[in-house]
């Protein structure tokens, strides 16, 4: 499901600040996202120390990037776990109608060939009287659904490009972080 549905990907940041204060500012950073004219650039909840995010938009889209998180203390300072998803919601959806359009193309192209076999049909040569448009157009409708599900889970990921970037600049902004250096590599003495 790679080709139709973005891989779930997750960075680390790190604020200076201390965890009580990066989980007041979160609070405040969030309005909830039936909240119509708020002024808050991203939509969300922060309970705790985890909060779910997604950038404000004006109009409808089931495939937003989500930002999942939660801070943890360390040493002084705020350790803050980022996960880029999709609504889990959407993701359902999307199991549920591919799911439903691949059964559907199974039954409908069994059933196409069945009545061309059946009843002796045999495809024409275009121009001629086509006694099999029938079946034929049931076998076609199946693909067609499958491909117009992947232009529309497409054009979706495609209008929320860029928004893991501007939630990741988001929450640096908003609790003073930086990305976590990565550890160094471990290795091996040879010999």
């Amino acid at each position: 499901m790679r080709i139709f549905w973005p891989r779930a990907d997750s960075t680390e940041l790190v604020s200076p600040l201390p965890l009580e204060d990066c989980v007041h500012l979160l609070r405040g950073a969030v309005e909830p996202a039936w909240k119509l004219f708020g002024r808050c650039p991203v939509v969300g909840w922060a309970r705790g120390t985890r909060f779910s995010m997604r950038k404000r938009v004006r109009y409808s889209n089931s495939l937003q990037t989500l930002l999942l998180g939660s801070v943890v203390a360390e040493a002084g300072r705020t350790r803050i776990r980022c996960r880029f998803t999709v609504h889990p919601w959407a993701t359902a959806l999307l199991v549920v109608w591919f799911g439903a359009v691949g059964v559907l193309a199974i039954v409908m192209v069994a059933v196409a060939i069945s009545m061309m076999t059946s009843s002796g049909l045999r495809p024409q040569v275009l121009g001629q009287d086509a006694p099999v448009a029938g079946p034929v157009l049931a076998m076609a409708t199946a693909p067609a659904l499958l491909v117009l599900a992947y232009l529309l889970v497409r054009f979706g990921r495609w209008l929320a490009r860029g928004e893991r970037g501007y939630l990741i600049d988001y929450v640096c902004l908003t609790l003073e972080a930086k990305p976590a250096a990565a550890p160094a590599p471990v290795r091996e003495r040879v010999g």
